[in-house]
């Protein structure tokens, strides 16, 4: 699903002074709502992990609380005998797992509080909070946090791209997006070298700072 979707769902706590819920944006712009939907996985067998599974490549089947069958891909790559899986959702499943920062959660496509999972042929038995261990592995915040990595040249070592640096050499930080965020949500100071913004002084709908 496109990021565009968590866009939408944050825009819809903000934009009326009378009722915004910079708790509930905040919540999606951080922990994210559609997009890469993941499931962190306590296995529970004695031995933990069976056999070595690959990022991008290994099958996870499991059910779902209603017992419809829920297929996804290892997220990360995991060592036999570990306790803890990752596993990203298929994204043609028949139905969604959408939690992340969400208000009210989606979850008919996520797997089953416990239950067993098979990975590669292999029955493991696990558990998990459906409601705090479904995360997604991309957010809005992201584009701003993993700007250090994103925007450096791969052929120039450690130098940023030729735009991206005009930004940084004005603002100080690379993740600038991110800090001038966090600092109307927070109501703080940017702390910016040029450019810097106070939102301490802003007055919420109400007429208080």
């Amino acid at each position: 699903k496109n990021i565009a979707l968590d866009q939408y769902e944050l825009s819809s706590f903000l934009g009326n002074p009378a009722n915004d819920d910079l708790e509930a944006a905040k919540a999606i712009y951080e922990r994210g709502a559609f997009v890469t939907p993941i499931a962190r996985l306590t296995l529970t067998n004695e031995s933990g992990l069976p056999t070595m599974i690959t990022s991008d490549e290994t099958l996870v089947t499991g059910k779902t609380a209603n017992g419809t069958e829920v297929t996804g891909i290892a997220y990360e790559s995991f060592n036999p005998g570990e306790m803890e899986i990752s596993v990203q959702y298929a994204s043609d499943a028949p139905d969604s797992c959408e939690v992340g920062g969400l208000l009210e959660p989606y979850m008919h496509g996520c797997f089953a509080a416990d239950g067993e999972l098979d990975i590669e042929g292999e029955r493991v038995a696990y558990r998990y909070d459906p409601s705090t261990d479904n995360y997604n592995g991309r957010t809005l915040q992201q584009f701003s946090t993993g700007a250090s990595f994103t925007f450096r040249d791969p052929n120039a070592g450690t130098e940023y791209f030729d735009e991206f640096e005009k930004f940084f050499d004005y603002y100080g930080k690379a993740s600038y997006a991110d800090i001038l965020i966090q600092a109307a949500f927070n109501k703080t100071n940017t702390g910016f070298r040029n450019g810097n913004l106070d939102f301490s002084t802003y007055l919420d709908g109400d007429g208080q700072n």
